[in-house]
């Protein structure tokens, strides 16, 4: 189920903000190195004001900014540090939330297609077998009428769980595919 969670849009979103967040502690820490500035503008002079035989100007331009608040610098740091923690504890209780809801609904995804075998396979024959038997009864006077319907209505019975286990099974196979984001004819 590892691998499988590892597919979850959910985990995909919170992997994405976890680094989002790495990326802005780098910026932050950046914050604390002087930043220099080096221009280059050229402007051409069409009227001819300065004095100079061209008629064209390039000037040179340089610029330093120094961090002297430190302080604020480091507070961001610590923040934005704790923000990522705060991000992988919320990243490790999604991902335990989700391996136990996809554990639980795999369970249920067994245990659906345990009972539709039951039914197929077992339940439902040996009824329609009780419905011949009493129907027979029924028709050479061994049997009452009374029989005969109970033995119809466990059959109708036993088909109506069938299809109610056929609704669990594909309730739990869209729901595992929800969580984990993966087809259930990939290996689980």
């Amino acid at each position: 189920f590892q691998k499988i969670l590892e597919n979850s849009i959910e985990l995909k979103n919170l992997n994405l903000v976890e680094q989002s967040q790495e990326f802005a502690i780098d910026m932050v820490k950046k914050d604390y190195f002087p930043d220099f500035m080096i221009g280059l503008s050229y402007e051409r002079n069409s009227m001819g004001l300065l004095n100079s035989s061209s008629q064209n100007m390039v000037m040179g331009m340089f610029g330093m900014n120094l961090p002297v608040w430190q302080s604020s610098y480091e507070n961001k740091v610590d923040e934005m540090i704790n923000k990522r923690v705060q991000i992988k504890i919320m990243k490790q209780i999604k991902m335990r939330e989700l391996y136990i809801t996809a554990y639980t609904q795999y369970t249920e995804l067994k245990n659906a297609e345990k009972k539709t075998t039951l039914f197929h396979e077992i339940l439902i024959p040996k009824a329609f077998q009780s419905l011949k038997a009493v129907e027979s009864a029924y028709q050479v006077n061994q049997s009452n009428f009374m029989e005969l319907i109970d033995s119809q209505r466990q059959l109708l019975d036993l088909k109506k769980e069938l299809e109610e286990a056929i609704v669990e099974k594909a309730n739990a196979q869209a729901e595992i595919i929800k969580i984990t984001n993966v087809s259930l004819r990939e290996k689980l």
